[in-house]
């Protein structure tokens, strides 16, 4: 494979006319995916669930409405993290075919 080059334009304010910088990516060099990439990203969905089930438990306990509310923030972690999870799973099994 050979290098692509991405072109994009900076401007700053001194200057009246945007320059063009390049970026190279080496795509022969790029290193293949750490092997524990996607088992953390699973251990992330069920942790995030766990905190889930506390902080509702806690919530409920103490009656607070805000504390239930902060779990749901951590339900959506666990739901953001499923996605990641797949595109990470993704990137893998699809390999150069990806790019």
């Amino acid at each position: 494979m050979k290098n692509r080059t991405l072109s994009y334009f900076c401007s700053s304010s001194s200057q009246a006319s945007p320059r063009t910088r390049n970026i190279t990516t080496a795509t022969e060099n790029t290193k293949p995916w750490p092997p524990l990439l996607c088992p953390c990203a699973l251990v992330s969905i069920i942790c995030k669930e766990i905190l889930y089930r506390y902080t509702v438990s806690e919530g409920k306990r103490l009656d607070s409405k805000a504390v239930i509310a902060n779990a749901w923030n951590h339900r959506s972690d666990a739901l953001s993290s499923i996605g990641t999870s797949a595109g990470i799973g993704g990137a893998i099994l699809l390999g150069e075919y990806g790019s």
